[in-house]
């Protein structure tokens, strides 16, 4: 068995011939969150993936989401490309 903790998640892969792999930690419950609360059709992303995204994609404010153990996330809506870039 091998364990791998950061500050945002922790891994293990069990197993010698069959490997499995489980994440947990804040990092899956937002992407659980965002997940569940999605809509069809539309890339939702969380505040710091659209401040790295800000420039080549047009994003629009989606609003907030409620995270156990997170807090309030706010989400935005992937709206294509900048034309200007």
């Amino acid at each position: 068995m091998r364990s791998r903790l950061t500050r945002w998640a922790a891994a293990k892969v069990i197993g010698r011939r069959l490997f499995l792999y489980d994440v947990w930690g804040d990092a899956v419950n937002v992407s659980c969150r965002m997940e569940s609360h999605g809509v069809a059709g539309r890339v939702q992303v969380s505040d710091s993936t659209r401040r790295l995204l800000d420039n080549p994609f047009l994003v629009e404010e989606r609003g907030t989401l409620e995270v156990e153990g997170v807090g309030e996330l706010k989400t935005w809506f992937l709206a294509g490309r900048n034309s200007a870039n």
